[in-house]
């Protein structure tokens, strides 16, 4: 089965949610969502999620906590089903008007000229009248409402009520000086049952008792075969909505979650099904009415976004029960065999095979610690690749290597000017005889290997130290391979040094004079594309042009401490801080943020923890409870930019209805 790619974000109780079991979801033309649960209505406004509570609540109280159901007619009128009966809510002037005869089981639906009806259980359609502000009824001959499955009003104002007896009935109404009345028109056929329907305004999607699902079109009146759901419905029960966004249908099913019929132009078969990651029972679909989104309301996992992008971000967290481990992610590397490699501050190494970002299931790993293999310690901060298929590992204790011929990990010692190299933090081997190790406290370290052996034989190893070996002034803590003959070194406290590995020369570069900055010389990562030169650094993110040679000007943005700088497939730099990602758009200057509030699940980030797949342009950054990947899409999306609305007022701390004191001027509002 074809995989394709979509990026998934929850809200549940601890977004601000009354309860996670959503019976109802509705967007008005402002693009709020309003959110019906199982306790209560809720809002969000595209920040935050929040449950409906009116500057005062005893005029604007809903008639019940059950929130079944909400439509709009008028402009700012919702109409809200509860389990005490039906409310006429005015979400401006914060009022609302019950009426208790619509309580049980009832279907409501508007018409283009936003006039409400409801099909109730005793066999009458009942109409509002906005003048009167009551409802009127019409009688719907031989209706038995057990069979009902679903009502909508077209936009040629024709009623459709589906059923599942062979009645499905459809009525042409018709507004007279008397009222309205119901012209009987049989315009639906089909051959077979209907076990369940679905409708919007100029189309319904159902499903007959052998299973097949058709779309049927309004203004044509004619049903079009989609695809035969018989197998999905054996495995997951019940359809409890089905609707159509794009070229793709979404079915959820009552108790087991959500499929999606994706659309395929180029194949035999049109409709391939994608299985998703949501697996609890769905009670309501909603496609958003200005956004490639589709909103899932559940039972009991709150409410999902479910939207294709032009990345998708992954969250695996690591102190779960399925890898009990509480430490932070301090190195990530994923080799040409599809295993993830995460090397922890304390743990020792996981390995993650078979590694799929698109993967929800638990994969298969293992552990590598100090108690059950040769690694030089449990704190691992690097991994690099190296020559004759060995990949080099750097720890608190020294370099170990795993070589994928023999598949065994063995320690390297290495002895520099006499003492052992330790708090390895970045090691690049540049060719087949040297090693170049960035170790925290403790300099440089270049390292000569013996060409004439098949395993690692040191040659000879020398420090390079700066002030004198003072070990404050000797914390590496990144390198990055510029070319063949340029290493750069990252320095917390004394900047950035170029050197040039040919004749050894090493220039070192501060930034604090030209940024105003000290912690600019505390650099984190480095990284050089066509537009300069990037560096990660305890005052954000700095710039160097890409032709000044003396490095003499320098820009410096966001603020923030950067962990990590890696290049996206557009261009974008994806920076790692202590409070989220950061996407950085290098052509406007402006970035970003990813945190809590996008779904991230690790938003503190690690030094050295960040990684790019050059194969797959895979993306991944550690943090201190686990790390994420950063997949590419081919996927186009539109630029959405909401309208500005206000929606509150404090004066002295105290609320007020912010309506009040708005007003129109010139097709503005004016506060």
């Amino acid at each position: 089965m074809e995989v394709h790619a979509y990026s998934l974000r929850q809200f549940s109780n601890r977004d601000g949610l009354s309860n996670s079991a959503i019976l109802s979801l509705y967007q008005d033309d402002r693009g709020i969502i309003w959110i019906g649960s199982c306790d209560g209505m809720n809002i969000f406004d595209g920040t935050d999620i929040h449950l409906y509570t009116p500057i005062n609540s005893s005029k604007t109280l809903l008639s019940g906590n059950l929130i079944n159901q909400i439509i709009e007619s008028e402009k700012d009128i919702l109409w809200v089903q509860t389990n005490y009966g039906l409310n006429r809510l005015d979400t401006k002037q914060q009022t609302s008007q019950s009426f208790t005869e619509f309580k049980g089981q009832y279907f409501m639906a508007n018409n283009k000229d936003d006039m409400l009806f409801i099909l109730k259980d005793d066999g009458y359609l009942y109409y509002y009248q906005r003048e009167a502000q009551s409802f009127n009824r019409l009688e719907i001959p031989n209706l038995e409402f057990s069979h009902v499955l679903s009502m909508t009003v077209d936009s040629n104002d024709i009623l459709w009520i589906f059923t599942s007896n062979e009645e499905t009935q459809s009525y042409r109404i018709e507004n007279t000086k008397q009222g309205l009345i119901l012209t009987r028109k049989n315009l639906f056929t089909h051959s077979c049952k209907l076990y369940h329907a679905f409708a919007e305004k100029d189309m319904a999607y159902f499903i007959d008792e052998t299973y097949a699902l058709y779309e049927y079109d309004f203004n044509n009146r004619q049903a079009y075969y989609i695809a035969d759901l018989r197998g999905q419905i054996e495995v997951h029960g019940e359809v409890s909505s089905i609707i159509k966004q794009k070229n793709d249908y979404y079915i959820g099913f009552k108790n087991s979650g959500l499929i999606v019929l994706k659309y395929m132009s180029s194949q035999k078969m049109k409709y391939q099904i994608q299985k998703t990651e949501i697996h609890s029972g769905i009670f309501c679909l909603m496609k958003d009415k200005f956004q490639d989104i589709v909103w899932i309301g559940t039972d009991g996992q709150g409410v999902y976004m479910y939207y294709n992008d032009t990345f998708s971000i992954t969250n695996t967290l690591l102190d779960t029960p399925v890898y009990q481990i509480s430490n932070p992610v301090r190195a990530l590397y994923y080799d040409q065999e599809q295993t993830l490699w995460i090397g922890t501050k304390g743990s020792g190494i996981l390995r993650i095979k078979k590694y799929t970002p698109d993967n929800s299931m638990p994969m298969s790993s293992d552990r590598i610690t100090p108690y059950n293999s040769a690694l030089a310690d449990n704190s691992v901060y690097c991994f690099a690749p190296g020559y004759k298929d060995k990949l080099w590992i750097g720890t608190e204790n020294g370099i170990n290597y795993y070589s994928y011929l023999s598949r065994q990990l063995k320690e390297l010692p290495i002895i520099a000017n006499g003492e052992k190299v330790k708090y390895v933090h970045s090691i690049k081997q540049p060719n087949d005889t040297t090693l170049w190790v960035s170790t925290v406290g403790e300099g440089i370290v270049k390292v000569i290997f013996d060409a004439s052996t098949a395993t690692p034989t040191v040659k000879s190893a020398s420090r390079t130290v700066i002030d004198n070996g003072r070990m404050a002034s000797n914390y590496f803590f990144t390198s990055y391979q510029e070319n063949d003959s340029i290493l750069w070194f990252g320095n917390r406290g004394c900047g950035a040094y170029r050197m040039n590995v040919e004749t050894g020369e090493m220039i070192p570069h501060r930034f604090d004079s030209i940024v105003s900055s000290q912690t600019a010389n505390d650099i984190f990562a480095i990284y050089k594309n066509a537009k300069g030169y990037w560096l990660g650094t305890s005052s954000g993110l700095l710039h160097l042009e890409q032709d000044d040679s003396l490095y003499t000007k320098a820009d410096l943005f966001l603020n923030n401490t950067v962990h990590g700088v890696l290049e996206g497939h557009q261009g974008d730099l994806w920076l790692s801080t202590n409070q989220g990602l950061i996407r950085f758009n290098p052509e406007t200057r402006t970035g970003q943020t990813y945190n809590s509030g996008n779904g991230l699940e690790i938003t503190e980030f690690s030094d050295g923890a960040f990684y790019k797949d050059v194969v797959s342009e895979t993306l991944f950054f550690g943090g201190t409870n686990g790390f994420i990947s950063i997949q590419t899409n081919d996927c186009i999306t539109e630029e959405y930019m909401p309208q500005i609305t206000l929606k509150g007022l404090s004066i002295f701390g105290k609320e007020h209805n912010i309506h009040k004191f708005l007003y129109e001027k010139e097709g503005k509002t004016i506060l």
